[in-house]
């Protein structure tokens, strides 16, 4: 673990830090009034258990497109933005203080620890560096792990390769389906993906298959995991799966997840599908509450990990 005093936590202690969260979520929306009349004048007192927070309504796409650039926005200062490539509408805009840039740093150096990622590892990013979150996410958490980066963006496949070969690159970070191209591409030029080091891969933006797991692992000789995250939560980091294969762990002192039904919105029990609903318990820039996210999964356990 890479903060095992938090990662750790039982759940009374991940309940408390929660309603902390929550609260310091519900003061810094008070800051906007446009957002703050979204809730519906509740105060941060007014949540003192978890369960509270599910009477406050919902966030939606639209909404966040409606309110570009900063309509929602609630910070002070910022440093960072990024943005949805907004091909149907209004981009979603995030724009990030010095604070959430630490805090995304945290949780990406969390990730690849939890994938088994450490300092002495050579990490090459392969998504691209821009308004998109990616590049940047995976390169300030390994700049928290203290490891040796190789930030080539996207593209360039067959340096891609040379590089990782050269520079003896042990995790690659990519969208999910970009290894298949790795792997095309070494088949087509002939590249000997027997000469590579990689041990971690960490892939993550698209669906993939278990079936596509095991072929990249397969090929290109390395042991896959798969992280979430999106633009309006941050970027990548919100979780990743672990050794054990038992599902994706969301960092919970984080962010706060439900699943409810995606036609009434009501909750789903544990084990049920149903649309995945975050709200962001420590951004500061664009603090989210109850944001749906259109994705469909459910809560495997809230047991204890193997791991």
């Amino acid at each position: 673990m890479y903060q095992p005093d938090r990662e750790a936590l039982d759940r009374e202690g991940l309940d408390r830090l929660t309603v902390a969260g929550m609260r310091a979520t519900l003061a810094r929306i008070g800051r906007n009034p446009a957002y703050a009349r979204r809730l519906g004048g509740v105060r941060p007192e007014d949540v003192a258990r978890v369960e509270d927070w599910s009477r406050l309504p919902f966030l939606t796409k639209e909404a966040l497109r409606d309110a570009y650039p900063f309509g929602l926005a609630c910070g002070e200062r910022y440093r960072r933005v990024h943005m949805s490539s907004g091909t149907t509408g209004n981009p979603i805009l995030n724009p990030s203080t010095e604070a959430d840039v630490r805090q995304w740093g945290e949780v990406m150096a969390r990730c690849y620890v939890a994938a088994g990622v450490t300092a002495t590892d050579v990490i090459q990013i392969t998504p691209s560096f821009g308004l998109f979150t990616g590049g940047f996410g995976f390169h300030y958490g390994a700049e928290r792990l203290g490891a040796m980066i190789v930030p080539t963006g996207a593209g360039r496949t067959l340096l891609q390769l040379r590089l990782m070969r050269d520079l003896g690159t042990t995790v690659v970070t990519a969208i999910a389906t970009y290894p298949l191209r790795l792997i095309e591409v070494a088949r087509a030029e002939r590249f000997d993906l027997g000469t590579l080091a990689l041990r971690v891969g960490i892939f993550g933006s698209e669906m993939w298959s278990d079936g596509l797991r095991a072929r990249i692992e397969r090929d290109l000789g390395l042991r896959a995991f798969d992280i979430i995250g999106m633009t309006e939560t941050g970027g990548p980091g919100m979780g990743i799966d672990c050794e054990a294969r038992a599902g994706i762990h969301v960092w919970e002192d984080h962010y706060h997840v439900e699943i409810v039904d995606p036609v009434t919105g009501a909750p789903r029990p544990d084990g049920a599908e149903g649309e995945l609903v975050v709200s962001t318990l420590t951004r500061e820039g664009l603090p989210l509450v109850r944001y749906r996210t259109h994705d469909l999964t459910r809560v495997v356990s809230r047991a204890p990990c193997a791991c």
